[in-house]
């Protein structure tokens, strides 16, 4: 009986031994970190942009409108493990894995999976209120003629009244204008010298910048104002495994209210294009050793060597970035027999 134990504990130990003796691991491949910065530009039309042209004789935006413009596009080659590419191989291979980092990627049974998230801020407001904004209302004289009734009958007399009227919108335009045509000419005078006052040291450039200051308060309401923010996101892309030589595929989208976006039918699509350039060749075979010995079963070792790519980002007709990067599961898979 305790033969019988003692022999089942060895067979249990063995069995556990030699499960010890295996090695999981992936072979590598090659994901892209696409990083994008862009400027996003809103323009709000001043409330008397409808009098630009007529008054002051400039052209502005009447529309309010929201512009995405692209800065930066930056691309970072990843090597991560290759979930349809694991073997198993026994652990006296790990010193010859040891010394190939990019072909041992993990020993788990799961590989890593990060995340990327990011955020909007939201877009600044606009305001048109001037510390010294003009009165929205007017006091204007208002004459009538009424019969008055006297001892001998009616008299004509003549009647004049203050009255409060709310001014118009081009009433406030023209004043606005008006101020604008009277400070450019106020500046004109103290550059030329055409002025009572006399400005020296200082007192000039103050001056001056003060009147434009002023000038720029009351063009704004023609002109209208921009503000922008910066916006960033993060895209990733896994070229897959292919015997194709170019492959391309929708890196991201711009849109110029929505911003960037990762798919869907809004804004300009930037696509991303690899095209081999290099594949790594078959190598010739070792001759042949001759062992008289007793013959062992080879112990088998997978390995990648990236193929050689040009990356390329384009929109439309246009090329945004050029670069030549390797890509491993493009490239050869071979054995390794130790």
């Amino acid at each position: 009986m305790k033969k019988t134990l003692i022999s089942i504990l060895f067979l249990l130990l063995g069995c556990y031994a030699a499960q010890s003796q295996e090695l999981s691991y992936s072979l590598p491949r090659t994901s892209f970190l696409i990083e994008v910065k862009a400027r996003q530009i809103h323009t709000v039309p001043g409330p008397y942009a409808a009098y630009a042209s007529k008054m002051l004789g400039i052209d502005v935006p009447q529309q309010e409108s929201t512009a995405t413009q692209i800065r930066q596009i930056s691309i970072i080659p990843c090597t991560e493990a290759d979930p349809s590419a694991r073997f198993r191989t026994e652990a006296s291979a790990l010193e010859v894995l040891s010394f190939s980092s990019q072909g041992l990627v993990s020993f788990g049974d799961n590989g890593p999976s990060d995340g990327v998230n990011w955020r909007f801020e939201p877009m600044p407001g606009v305001d048109f209120a001037r510390k010294e904004a003009a009165s929205q209302k007017d006091i204007r004289t208002q004459t009538t003629v009424e019969m008055m009734p006297t001892d001998s009958g009616y008299v004509k007399r003549s009647i004049t009244r203050s009255i409060e009227v709310r001014k118009t919108e081009e009433d406030l335009a023209a004043e606005s204008a008006e101020r604008i045509i009277k400070v450019r000419q106020e500046k004109l005078n103290i550059s030329i010298g055409n002025t009572d006052a006399s400005f020296s040291g200082a007192a000039l450039p103050a001056a001056l910048s003060q009147l434009s200051k002023i000038e720029q308060d009351e063009l704004s309401l023609f002109t209208g104002q921009s503000v922008s923010r910066e916006i960033s996101a993060v895209f990733e892309i896994i070229p897959p495994a292919s015997s194709e030589l170019k492959q391309r595929c929708l890196a991201f989208r711009c849109d110029d209210v929505e911003g960037l976006l990762a798919d869907g039918s809004k804004g300009t699509p930037y696509y991303l294009e690899l095209e081999v350039v290099d594949i790594p060749q078959s190598p010739q075979p070792l001759p042949e050793k001759k062992n008289p010995g007793k013959k062992q079963v080879p112990v088998q070792i997978h390995y990648r060597e990236p193929a050689i790519c040009n990356l390329r980002i384009v929109s439309g007709d246009a090329e945004c970035l050029r670069m030549r990067v390797p890509v491993y599961q493009l490239g050869r898979e071979s054995v390794f027999s130790k």
